[in-house]
């Protein structure tokens, strides 16, 4: 039976990331069926205020003028430059909510739910955090509306800092939910619970479903190919994995493993090789930003590629379904992207990581896959085409693998969702019975 209106803002969630994109979508997906009526709010930024309309998202960003913006930039940069110079290291990143807008556009609001992926970490720094706290309390104070960290990778917490004020952040939350085995373990050191007292829940990309009329047939098209019973390997690189090497272009150590496995697939005649960027940002946003993203990477990798008639390329912008639905078509996916990895596992497709954190080895191992785990900081060409290798032989049994796992997933991602459902509930009868 579906309950009363809902009004939820998600914070972590944008449009460039396609697996950000989609754990958006889930959320909403998710709520709607257990509501009459959800209103959405996301934090973002404004170059995808008519992404997030589209998708009868209410867009919440920082509308000051122009010229105020502009400052910030300026005291930003000026105070990065100071660590820098004197401090000799970066300003740890921050994204500043827009206090003001949420005011000014959310009356009423029940749920908070981060989706931030991994966001609360060491390499992260302190102010992220601080700053989150600041919003939930912020959200407690003014709405009393709940809050929730849904599955997310999380630690190690080994700063002093970093551990103290995630730990405060933590405990003015709801609930807490880790995605993996590794990030349960970090917070259960944090915070002093029991592991098996912590909730451990995959992520919630295995419940995406996204909009079905996406045409896979129209989609290949679009980049010039037809697959007519021909083999289709998807490569979908990481442009953030390039930057933890040295080197450019074929000087850089993960564009020749890259090129070594393009090259062993396009041996077999029957083989195409498909370039498909995770990571897109809008045809709004900053040059600086759209050049700096995993489609750098996908052109890259086709200049070099000899047999350009045999390899094609995703570019310009394209939805979280859009890129599902290329890796659909897919026959085998080899990435470094962990949600590009979780499109290949939602059809079951054979799939190789190149990996640059625990979280690839534990998603894997939920599969009992984890043998196809290339560790970035240990591969070399052979090892990554032997991988590859025994992947294409054990093909079938790897599909079967996943096909058995991907039901309970969904249950569990569906009992969470009903029991955060529950606990709102919960919490509006409570609040209406004071009032």
């Amino acid at each position: 039976m579906m309950k009363d209106a809902l009004h939820v803002l998600i914070v972590g969630a944008n449009f460039s990331n396609k697996g950000a994109e989609a754990m958006l979508k889930t959320v909403q997906q998710e709520l709607e069926t257990r509501y009459s009526n959800v209103t959405t709010y996301m934090i973002c930024r404004e170059y995808e205020k008519e992404l997030a309309e589209k998708n009868n998202i209410v867009p919440v960003f920082d509308e000051a003028s122009q010229l105020v913006k502009e400052a910030k930039n300026l005291l930003w940069r000026i105070e990065g430059k100071f660590m820098k110079v004197v401090m000799g290291k970066n300003k740890p990143f921050v994204f500043a909510f827009p206090y003001d807008t949420i005011q000014k556009k959310i009356k009423k609001l029940d749920l908070v739910i981060d989706i931030s992926g991994f966001a609360y970490a060491d390499s992260w720094g302190k102010p992220m955090i601080d700053e989150t706290i600041k919003l939930i309390d912020f959200c407690k104070q003014r709405y009393k509306a709940r809050c929730y960290f849904l599955p997310q990778a999380w630690g190690s917490f080994d700063k002093p800092e970093v551990a103290a004020a995630a730990k405060e952040m933590l405990s003015k939350a709801d609930k807490f939910y880790a995605r993996d085995l590794v990030s349960r373990e970090y917070l259960a050191t944090l915070t002093k619970d029991k592991e098996q007292d912590i909730p451990l829940l995959h992520d919630i990309a295995f419940a995406y479903e996204g909009n079905k009329n996406v045409e896979p047939e129209d989609l290949l098209q679009s980049v010039g190919y037809r697959k007519n019973g021909r083999r289709l390997v998807c490569i979908s690189p990481n442009l953030r994995v390039y930057e933890k090497f040295e080197g450019d272009g074929a000087d850089n150590p993960y564009v020749r493993i890259l090129m070594a496995l393009a090259s062993e697939c396009l041996q077999d005649p029957q083989t195409d090789l498909i370039l498909v960027p995770n990571e897109i940002f809008p045809d709004g946003a900053p040059d600086s930003a759209k050049g700096n993203d995993d489609r750098l990477l996908c052109r890259m990798l086709h200049e070099m590629i000899d047999q350009q008639d045999r390899c094609f390329i995703v570019d310009g912008y394209r939805s979280a379904e859009e890129i599902k639905t290329f890796i659909s078509q897919a026959d085998v996916l080899i990435s470094s992207r962990f949600h590009a990895l979780i499109f290949g596992l939602l059809h079951a497709k054979p799939v190789m990581a190149i990996s640059w954190s625990h979280k690839y080895k534990e998603l894997f191992s939920i599969f009992g896959i984890e043998d196809y785990v290339l560790e970035w900081n240990t591969m070399d060409t052979a090892s990554a085409i032997k991988l590859l290798q025994r992947l294409e032989s054990e093909k079938d049994e790897v599909s079967t693998r996943i096909s058995s796992t991907l039901e309970e997933l969904r249950a569990q991602i569906d009992a969470m969702f009903t029991e955060i459902s529950s606990d709102n509930s919960k919490s509006i009868s409570t609040i209406n019975s004071v009032a």
